[in-house]
């Protein structure tokens, strides 16, 4: 019995002689040196359409043609992926095949807690301080916002007046959340009109002077009525005849 064999670069063909019949053995080659490699993008933010493979190939024979399980594409490089996996598969002209499998990911969903604030302190000033809840997600370099446009590394904001205030934080790639605060300030302080019992008898210091009723401004009212020394009661005695002016001040 004779043996022919015969290898022609990708197929192996090898004739077996059994008195006057032949038969014919072929075989697919899965080419050790069809090399495939590649680097992935991963999506910016959650739920986003921005992945990527750029894939490179090596050790082909001749031409090549690419699938991909995972996309339609017959391209061997791909953007505008979503999260998942992608396999491609290359077939070169020698029918050497082989594959590789790409993962792209997405960073968690950008989130961030309601914030808080400290009210303005008089009715028209701009003190109040606006802080940004806790911030989860997406990537990391957190940035904040008020404007939508101009942004800090703090998260707290101050000297704000009373107003409704859209808080923007953005990530390090631009992936964003907002939340909505209002910044409260007091009613006006307001003091209605004094009255007073006037002195008995001229040159005598027995006058009473009454402040008139308070509203707005924050509890905790103190009277005046030279400005610098207060008292909780509203009611001052024991005046000589003059010119009073009475000053309230809150908390």
């Amino acid at each position: 019995m004779g043996k022919i064999t015969l290898r022609v670069r990708t197929f192996f063909l090898i004739i077996f002689l059994f008195g006057s019949s032949l038969t014919y053995l072929t075989a697919k080659n899965k080419s050790a040196a069809l090399s495939i490699t590649g680097v992935e993008t991963s999506v910016s933010c959650f739920n986003g359409n921005n992945g990527a493979i750029d894939v490179s190939i090596s050790g082909a024979v001749g031409t090549y043609t690419v699938s991909w399980d995972g996309s339609a594409s017959t391209s061997e490089d791909l953007s505008g992926l979503s999260t998942g996996t992608y396999i491609i598969t290359v077939e070169d002209s020698g029918n050497n095949t082989g594959s590789q499998t790409f993962v792209i990911s997405e960073p968690n969903l950008l989130t961030m807690q309601a914030a808080t604030f400290t009210p303005v302190s008089c009715n028209g000033e701009s003190d109040g301080t606006i802080t940004a809840g806790n911030v989860s997600g997406g990537n990391t370099g957190y940035q904040y916002s008020i404007d939508g446009t101009n942004f800090q590394s703090s998260n707290t904001f101050s000297g704000k007046p009373a107003a409704t205030y859209t808080i923007t934080v953005k990530d390090s790639k631009n992936c964003s959340t907002t939340k909505t605060i209002e910044v409260t300030q007091p009613d006006t302080l307001t003091m209605q009109v004094a009255t007073f019992t006037p002195v008995s008898c001229n040159g005598e210091s027995d006058g009473t002077i009454t402040a008139g009723n308070v509203s707005g401004g924050n509890t905790g009212y103190q009277y005046s009525i030279d400005g610098t020394n207060f008292q909780s009661s509203n009611t001052f005695s024991g005046k000589p005849a003059a010119t009073y002016t009475i000053t309230v001040k809150d908390s």
